[in-house]
């Protein structure tokens, strides 16, 4: 349906380098509060941050039953809390590196599964490898193209269009000067 004089978009992969850095400030910041967590509360000596880790595993079982053995025996509750604030930092740090990762591969398959191509009386776009959403339409049915972007992509110019047909509404992410892109469907129009 597309022309062999069709304007093919280009798709940013910066996205691809913001996630991957997400991804590591996911992992390093459950981390290093536990690091410093362990060296305030538990007065160790600065060390590497595995033997920390380390120590933390190999010992986390016998001191639940120490802390929990002296809260009974005392009705102090500080070895409680303690443990109570490294399982939460713990659960959301794991949480959070879930999100992460997902979010990472989800931006991958996006960038490179993302085409949009612009022809002179039609438009052609398709996203995702496995589901996939595919676009062919002639350039009269388009109602409304709509560009938002965020923060990152007005910085490094991208952003995702919304190109909403008779039928239904594609979305197109990561798309590079989008505002220029805009312009020349709704000019065609």
């Amino acid at each position: 349906m597309i022309e062999d004089n069709s304007f093919e978009c280009k798709i940013s992969k910066i996205p691809i380098l913001l996630s991957f850095f997400y991804l590591i400030v996911s992992i390093a910041v459950p981390c290093a509060l536990l690091y410093f967590l362990f060296i305030v509360y538990l007065q160790i000596e600065k060390t590497a941050l595995f033997d920390v880790v380390f120590f933390f595993y190999k010992n986390i079982f016998s001191f639940l039953r120490d802390a929990l053995e002296e809260m009974i025996s005392t009705g102090s509750r500080k070895n409680l809390y303690f443990v109570a604030i490294v399982f939460l930092i713990g659960l959301f740090g794991v949480l959070n590196l879930l999100r992460a990762v997902f979010r990472f591969f989800k931006t991958i398959i996006r960038v490179f599964s993302t085409k949009l191509s612009i022809g002179t009386s039609a438009i052609s776009g398709k996203v995702g490898f496995i589901n996939t959403d595919r676009l062919e339409t002639s350039l009269s049915h388009v109602l409304d193209v709509r560009v938002r972007s965020g923060l990152f992509g007005k910085i490094f110019n991208y952003a995702r269009i919304d190109i909403k047909t008779i039928s239904a509404t594609f979305r197109y992410d990561y798309v590079k000067d989008a505002g220029n892109i805009q312009k020349m469907i709704v000019s065609k129009i």
